[in-house]
């Protein structure tokens, strides 16, 4: 050039890389390069707008990270040259990431789904936004987005394995992040009740007062509903003959209703051949009650 519009008297090689995390088998890329500059200048420059100090020509950025997410900047270089004139210099924009401080702890024996309900569950991957995360089963469903998922399995998937695979998305390519394996156990066996009573002692106007038999299903960490399918009650009175009544569904209703209205102290009430269904489908068959009505 004929004159100089900026004097350049410091030197230094630049190394700039997209990302300083690397998936296994993705290649690390860097541009390198010899940048110059004007010692004696104070150049303008801001981040988003936000001017930085200067020092030897150089500014440094301090992004925020009292927040996750992705957060993506551009620098403004504003440069006087010999002339007078001021001239504007944009980088392009860059990107970082802000995760939380997180650990995965968990146990090999409790890799467990149970059929029949939502399990629910949280994926995530260090060095990716959980929008580009994604979780996929290998038979069954999951629903869900932005690391949180259902996962739903039938229940004759019980007694078998299925896969969890992860992937995420990165520089418009999907990566394989791996896969881990879970046991499909079946929803434990529920335990009959009438009034909250699983058997023992109960008064007539107590006994007299309850509407049906349910299936109670107690230390679960979910919420799960049985239904009664069908069952035989059997009233002995005192100085009488036993009779039997099988009973559809889980209320009371007909001639159940009536024998159990017709019990006095001293009457023996039992509640055997009790039949539930769970959400997965399975039938089970629930131990006998037996009530002494005082």
């Amino acid at each position: 050039m004929d004159k100089a519009q900026v004097n350049l008297d410091q030197f230094a090689a630049v190394a700039v890389a997209p990302t300083s995390y690397v998936i296994q088998g993705q290649p690390y890329t860097a541009e390198v390069f010899l940048t110059a500059s004007d010692s004696r200048s104070t150049p303008d420059i801001s981040v988003n707008g936000n001017k930085l100090s200067i020092k030897e020509g150089k500014g440094t950025y301090t992004g925020g990270t009292s927040s996750v997410g992705e957060f993506t900047w551009v620098g403004t270089i504003r440069v006087r040259q010999t002339d007078g004139q001021v001239k504007e210099y944009k980088t392009q924009p860059q990107k970082y990431q802000v995760a939380k401080p997180s650990a995965t702890v968990s146990s090999t024996k409790m890799n467990v789904i149970y059929a029949g309900i939502p399990n629910p569950f949280t994926v995530s991957a260090a060095g990716f936004p959980l929008e580009s995360v994604r979780a996929t089963i290998s038979a069954g469903s999951m629903s869900g987005s932005n690391g949180n998922y259902n996962v739903n399995v039938s229940g004759g998937q019980v007694g078998s394995e299925v896969s969890i695979n992860v992937s995420a998305t990165n520089a418009g390519k999907t990566v394989s992040l791996g896969a881990q394996k879970f046991r499909v156990k079946a929803i434990p066996k529920p335990v009959a009740k009438v009034g909250g009573r699983a058997g023992g002692d109960i008064a007539s106007v107590q006994l007299k007062s309850e509407s049906e038999i349910e299936a109670d299903l107690d230390d679960f960490p979910f919420d799960v509903k049985f239904k009664i399918q069908r069952y035989k009650l059997t009233v002995i009175k005192p100085r009488s003959d036993a009779v039997t009544i099988s009973g559809s569904g889980g209320s009371f209703a007909g001639a159940v209703k009536a024998a159990i209205n017709s019990v006095t102290p001293g009457t023996r009430v039992f509640f055997e051949d009790i039949v539930s269904v769970g959400p997965d489908g399975r039938q089970n068959v629930l131990p006998s009650l037996a009530f002494n009505v005082k």
